[in-house]
């Protein structure tokens, strides 16, 4: 566990065992940047299946440099970092934060990867922040 910690450090550049990350799994859209997110966000709301935004995101942002794409729906461990940046929807928003990818579930396996600096959205329903949205 400390050594997950000590990574975490060097990459978010502070989060430390006293600091408020949160080791978590989850399967949902995992992007490259905070835009590429809030795009994805954009998409849903205006219709557009998760499936569908997270290819109209990869095309939009694509990068022949790199050899994955910006964006991609999997199930992951990580620790969750600092908040970076939130999209208001139609019927909430999606908190946007930082996280340090260190496995991924394929195969029917957990597989430990290189940590990774992505980001990940959390999606708040309107009635979490009463009537002011």
């Amino acid at each position: 566990m400390a050594r997950i910690f000590l990574i975490a450090f060097a990459i978010f550049g502070g989060i430390t065992e006293n600091a408020s990350a949160e080791r978590m799994a989850s399967k949902g859209p995992i992007c490259d940047s905070v835009d590429e997110l809030k795009r994805f966000g954009e998409l849903v709301n205006i219709g557009y299946s998760e499936d569908e935004a997270l290819a109209t995101v990869n095309r939009e942002f694509d990068d022949p440099a790199k050899t994955a794409p910006p964006c991609v729906n999997e199930l992951t461990t990580y620790l969750r970092g600092e908040k970076k940046g939130e999209k208001r929807i139609m019927n909430g928003i999606i908190e946007i934060y930082e996280a340090l990818i260190f496995a991924v579930f394929r195969e029917g396996e957990w597989q430990q990867i290189k940590p990774v600096e992505q980001f990940i959205p959390f999606f708040v329903p309107k009635a979490s922040h009463g009537s002011g949205i």
